[in-house]
């Protein structure tokens, strides 16, 4: 009983001093503006509680935070590899984080993001974001923005082979494909919701890529409607 006692008392102790670690890391990164000490503060949070998927998360976007910062730096050999170190790092977190709680969605969500964001760095991610995007979804299919996202997913990935695709063929079959799968995923997200303004506009776009003219303007029309004082939606409509 004794034995049982002090390790529940250690076990309880580890996860609640976790809990405050975490949340310093979160005020160093969100307030006080330092990537660096927050994360720091984040991994001893993981390191004292492995099991807690929030704190996985938090520590993954942090790692793609701190990509963003190595890119933004002058080329060089050294910046390149400390920036695939990162990614790396982020996307085996974000694996952990579902590989632990595999029916939360917001793991999925997560994961899908780590690896949209490092589409055109490594590859086969933007496979890797669209499966994830789907399993987000089979989680919650009512739910417009995973459909949404999985279709910006496919977007952003035919974007990248545009330039490729007016000289290969193959490219230009890929690309294509990508937009009719982005036309699905946004229709579907539509289903979910007729007047989810961001789909809508962002289907209004694939149509405009796939020389759908007549029904980019309509879309992008109901999208007007809904926010008619939103000039940015006006000017793509003219």
């Amino acid at each position: 009983f004794l034995v049982l006692t002090i390790s529940a008392l250690y076990l309880g102790g580890s996860y609640y001093y976790a809990d405050i670690l975490y949340q310093k890391g979160v005020n160093l990164v969100n307030i006080k503006n330092d990537l660096e000490g927050g994360t720091v503060k984040i991994k001893d949070a993981v390191m004292l509680n492995p099991y807690n998927d929030l704190y996985l998360r938090t520590l993954a976007q942090a790692a793609l935070q701190k990509v963003t910062q190595e890119i933004a730096k002058p080329q060089s050999a050294q910046r390149d590899a400390n920036a695939q170190n990162l990614i790396a790092t982020a996307i085996n977190i974000g694996k952990r984080s579902t590989d632990l709680a595999p029916l939360n969605v917001d793991n999925w969500v997560q994961r899908a993001s780590i690896y949209r964001s490092v589409i055109g760095y490594v590859s086969g991610a933007e496979q890797w974001a669209f499966d994830a995007y789907n399993e987000a979804a089979k989680l919650e299919p009512q739910n417009p923005s995973y459909y949404l996202e999985l279709g910006r997913a496919y977007v952003l990935s035919a974007d990248l082979l545009a330039q490729a695709a007016q000289k290969d063929k193959e490219a230009d079959a890929k690309m294509k494909d990508y937009l009719v799968k982005a036309e699905e995923a946004l229709k579907k997200s539509i289903d979910s919701k007729p007047d989810y303004a961001p789909a809508l506009f962002e289907l209004a776009l694939v149509y405009s890529r796939t020389g759908q003219t007549n029904e980019a303007i309509a879309n992008m029309i109901k999208t007007k409607n809904l926010y008619p004082q939103d000039i940015g939606i006006a000017f793509q409509l003219g």
